[in-house]
């Protein structure tokens, strides 16, 4: 019965301990999807007289760094087309992710290619577009999509595209996403026409573009920053406007806390608060493996003393009594796995955030997995190996085994630091919901309820939307901006 208990419990406690690992680790490889994330770099811009780092550059920053720079072996510009629709059955699909860039893309990230064959040309052209895996079915559900045409709608203006390449999805921890690839020169004539300007291509005051670069290996990075004041003197003038500067990828989701207009980023408040439950998570398992471990035991001391009486060694029966240690908690890792698995969709609820399976980290997740479920079974077994080994065969006729004020102030010990723990936790929870209830309950000092926000893309018709919210006779007040 004990040792069905302790089975159950440690696999829960792993369990729980598995998705903050979970968590933890996709955290942590964020951009490990990319093959070249090492030399994958993207330039910062910082605007000298607002003291601020943005990620906007102009769009000539690419081809000038490409010809200027011998360390740099692929530049892209790339941008997000906030308007994107594709006309499909009657029906406009929203694209969220449609990104503007070009060929070069493909050398800078990793995007595998499913249909198509070289990657050198694929959005040379102006109507080119290459589709991930995912809209491809979703288009084109069991045929081969190369070739075909797309009636897209771009900022408002109506084409028709023909599909070059069909690309994997990307995972979902990586920096660049995009769900369907195409020429970068839509960016340019509607940065021309929105900002009434003619040379978008050429203007480096003009900043709307990110620039992805990937540089040559064994690169020094900090020659190439040092390079950058030469580049902004010999193009912007004495005095530029702005300085650009590197950063490599696997930097840009969870060191960019300075960066404005980064979309992507992650925190390390949240990774060390995780990590930090998740250890006293393992230590409460730990502990009460132990304890049912040591109850369970201490039943096999005739076990023992028959086997010290037929001649065996210390060092063997503490070895034995390790390796069933061992052996059991590596036996518990799979309903472990198992009941993570299950609990995922809750734990997302609760820590309201999404908690993927990323197949580029599986690996990790299992090493993590295994690595501590034997950790637990050598600390545990450790314990109720070394007191069993060193029984004597007197001690065990008199039934002293296990026994003793040593044992049992060691033993009130953890039971006591195992209550410490749990105290914390709940604690730790009734602060927490203090806290938000103050929150929810607080004046914030402004009218906050029946209160709207609506993001309107399209400026133009932005008034004449406005007049009409201002007519409504159950609209108080509407304004913007």
């Amino acid at each position: 019965m004990f040792t069905g208990i302790n089975t159950l419990g440690l696999s829960i406690a792993l369990a729980a301990s598995f998705i903050i690992i979970l968590f933890v680790i996709n955290e942590l490889n964020y951009n490990n999807c990319h093959k070249n994330r090492k030399s994958v770099y993207r330039v910062l811009n910082f605007y000298n007289a607002f003291d601020r780092t943005l990620t906007r550059t102009p769009f000539i920053l690419a081809s000038t760094l490409k010809e200027e720079f011998p360390q740099v072996e692929h530049a892209i510009n790339t941008k997000n087309i906030r308007d994107f629709t594709i006309q499909y059955k009657g029906e406009d699909i929203l694209v969220n992710n449609a990104v503007a860039s070009s060929s070069e893309v493909f050398n800078i990230f990793t995007l595998p290619l499913i249909n198509g064959n070289t990657t050198k040309a694929l959005l040379e052209d102006k109507n080119a577009i290459c589709l991930s895996r995912n809209l491809s079915e979703k288009l084109f559900s069991g045929t081969n999509a190369i070739g075909k045409e797309i009636t897209a709608s771009i900022n408002k203006e109506e084409h028709v595209l023909t599909v070059t390449a069909v690309f994997e999805d990307i995972p979902q921890n990586s920096t660049f996403k995009a769900e369907c690839l195409i020429n970068n020169s839509f960016t340019i004539t509607y940065a021309n026409k929105h900002f009434g300007t003619t040379n978008a291509e050429t203007n480096w005051d003009q900043n709307g573009w990110h620039t992805w670069v990937r540089l040559i290996s064994e690169s020094n990075t900090s020659l190439i920053d040092s390079q950058f004041s030469i580049l902004e003197n010999k193009h912007m003038g004495e005095n530029p406007a702005y300085h650009y500067s590197l950063q490599n990828l696997s930097d840009v989701y969870l060191r960019s806390e300075k960066v404005m207009n980064n979309s992507i980023q992650g925190n390390w408040n949240s990774i060390k608060i995780f990590s930090a439950i998740a250890l006293l998570i393992v230590l409460i398992a730990m502990i009460n493996y132990i304890i049912l471990s040591t109850a369970v035991s201490s039943g096999r001391s005739k076990e023992i003393g028959i086997r010290k009486t037929f001649g065996a060694k210390d060092n063997q029966i503490k070895y034995q009594l390790l390796t069933e240690s061992i052996v059991l908690t590596i036996i518990v890792l799979p309903l472990a796995i198992v009941f993570m698995i299950l609990g995922l969709p809750y734990a997302e609820e609760l820590f309201q955030t999404n908690l993927p399976i990323i197949e580029a980290n599986i690996l990790y997740y299992i090493l993590s997995y295994f690595i501590l479920t034997v950790l637990i079974g050598i600390i545990s077994g450790l314990y109720t190996s070394v007191g069993l080994s060193k029984l004597t065969i007197l001690n065990i006729l008199k039934d002293k085994n296990m026994t003793g004020k040593k044992k049992n102030f060691v033993r009130s010990g953890l039971i006591i630091f195992q209550l410490v723990i749990f105290c914390f936790f709940v604690a730790s929870a009734l602060v927490i919901r203090a806290q938000y209830q103050y929150s929810l309950e607080k004046n914030p000092g402004f009218h906050n309820k029946n209160v709207l926000l609506i993001d309107i893309k399209d400026r133009e018709n932005y008034t004449p939307f406005l007049n009409e919210i201002q007519a409504n006779p159950n609209v108080i007040m509407a304004s913007g901006a």
